[in-house]
């Protein structure tokens, strides 16, 4: 056995380009693409079909009829027939007529990735294996349609003994978010008996991102989040979420700017910290012990993913006594905090991949203080929504007026100029940055540059450096996990902190967060 033919896997690509040209002439209203579509996708009807309709409108209805009648000109069966065919075929046993009309259909119609893969089901049955990676090298080439044909490609090649193949559609599913919590196991099972870097084409490897740590982080992330979830009774963690939101300690949206504006007017110290599924990542790796369920491989996945995701670096490579300490900064800084923007019932209901991130943080916190040097009274503390700083932003851009009348703003962000901005904005007299390593989804040239560079390095310096001018002096805080911990560091100093987080990308014209976060336009340099 040799493969496919090239004849074959050259057509079905010529099939993709005849797709992409017509979906360009479509665009841009070109005659010419639209004929090079239709000769290049002759053997497939849907495209001859679509390049008729197109030219027709562009005014060659001549031209268009002269398509159809090649078309109608094909001989042999339709390319639903030739597919039933080749499945009662290949129940049938009989492995060789199924290859050959499974080819038949994928190049009478425009074939994707689930066809594909019951073509490489079918070689890998004729023990023909490297036709069954030339079909797993087209399928990542073809449109990932047909959610349930891809669970059945899974299934399939998994029973079959397949694992590595069976990985791709089970990959293209969870990057679809089109999988669910048994596919996600099973997935993370076959990674741990299976290589797909070595086992499956490079062309492969490379499209799937099978070679990708964070693309391997991510994903064992996910199983490790199932995992977690299981521990938890959902309607009960909704159920206390709306209990807090009803006691007189939470602060509705509504009410958030008077309250922050009544502590800033005190010039007391203060913290306002927020937290979700990252820090309730966090917690549940850091803090296995309080989550007896999880199993230690997903709770090391957890905090691994996280850990890369914040500051793209292993967290392997954090000395034990120093993320030790970590924990425990970050445990004083939230029980410190004067307002903790927490999740709320109606984001329980609308998030459920990140829900038992969410439900360990909301248990941490309400466990019984542990003895943390300086930990605040329970009862001081006030709640809110997390999200409820964007929409506060949203109210009162750049905080331009619960910020008012103050002489002095300080900025601890990834940007440089942003408290130079805020002073701007405010009126402030006075203001100071400090520069600190951002998340890897900024994009820009630093990040790149520095990752690894935050923790220990930089926090250390940040700690030794912070200074309070007076009493009351107000700082914006964007940082990640550490922000809550610089939060805290101000406070200690006689400061306010706000925790704005992804909100001060916005401000200096960076959306790093998808829909809902409004970016301003870019200081000038």
């Amino acid at each position: 056995m040799a493969g496919l033919s090239q004849s074959f896997i050259d057509e079905i690509v010529a099939v993709e380009d005849a797709a992409a040209l017509l979906a360009e002439a479509r665009r841009s209203g070109s005659k010419n693409l639209a004929r090079d579509g239709a000769a290049r996708g002759a053997r497939c009807t849907p495209l001859l079909i679509e390049a008729a309709d197109l030219l027709t409108a562009l005014g060659e209805p001549a031209e268009a009829l002269v398509i159809l009648r090649g078309g109608l000109g094909l001989t042999g069966p339709t390319a639903p027939l030739q597919h039933a065919y080749a499945r009662h075929c290949r129940a049938a046993g009989d492995l060789d007529e199924a290859a050959r009309w499974m080819q038949g259909a994928m190049l009478r119609a425009r074939a994707t990735a689930a066809m594909a893969f019951e073509l490489c089901e079918i070689e890998y049955a004729r023990a023909d294996p490297q036709a069954a990676q030339d079909a797993l090298t087209l399928a990542v080439r073809l449109r990932w349609l047909d959610p349930e044909g891809l669970r059945s490609a899974f299934q399939r090649l998994a029973d079959a003994g397949h694992g590595a193949a069976a990985i791709v559609p089970a990959m293209m599913l969870h990057q679809r978010g089109a999988d669910d919590p048994a596919l996600r196991r099973t997935l993370a099972d076959l990674f741990q008996i299976c290589d797909p870097c070595s086992e499956l084409p490079e062309p492969v490897v490379s499209a799937m991102r099978l070679d990708d740590p964070v693309t391997m982080l991510h994903l064992a992330g996910s199983a490790a989040h199932d995992s977690l979830l299981e521990g938890f009774d959902t309607a009960g963690t909704i159920d206390r979420a709306r209990r807090r939101e009803a006691s007189d300690r939470w602060i509705a949206e509504p009410d958030l700017w008077d309250f922050l504006r009544r502590r800033i007017e005190r010039g007391e110290p203060f913290s306002f910290v927020r937290m979700s599924d990252g820090e309730g990542r966090f917690v549940a790796g850091a803090r296995p012990a309080l989550f007896p369920w999880l199993e230690a491989r997903n709770a090391r996945a957890m905090l691994a993913q996280i850990w890369m995701n914040w500051f793209g670096q292993d967290v392997d490579l954090a000395a034990p006594e120093r993320l030790s300490a970590l924990v425990d900064a970050f445990e004083t800084a939230i029980r410190n905090a004067g307002l903790v923007g927490r999740t709320s019932a109606a984001m329980y209901e609308h998030d459920r991949r990140h829900f038992g991130y969410r439900a360990a943080l909301d248990d941490w916190i309400d466990r019984p203080r542990s003895a943390a040097s300086g930990s605040a009274p329970a009862n001081a503390q006030y709640h809110t929504e997390a999200l409820n700083a964007l929409l506060l932003s949203r109210h009162d851009p750049f905080l331009a007026k619960l910020l008012a009348g103050q002489d002095f703003i300080g900025a601890i962000s990834p940007h440089a100029g942003l408290a130079g901005r805020l002073a701007l904005e405010i009126g402030a007299t006075h203001h100071r940055d400090h520069v600190i390593p951002g998340e890897t989804r900024l994009g820009r040239a630093q990040e790149r540059a520095d990752r690894g560079a935050h923790f220990p390095m930089v926090f250390d310096r940040m700690m030794a450096e912070i200074a309070v001018p007076h009493r009351g002096a107000c700082f914006v805080v964007a940082g990640g996990l550490l922000g809550k911990i610089y939060c805290e560091r101000i406070r200690q100093l006689g400061g306010i902190a706000l925790d704005i987080g992804a909100v001060a990308d916005g401000w200096m014209g960076f959306n790093t967060r998808g829909e809902g976060f409004q970016t301003a336009e870019p200081p000038t340099p």
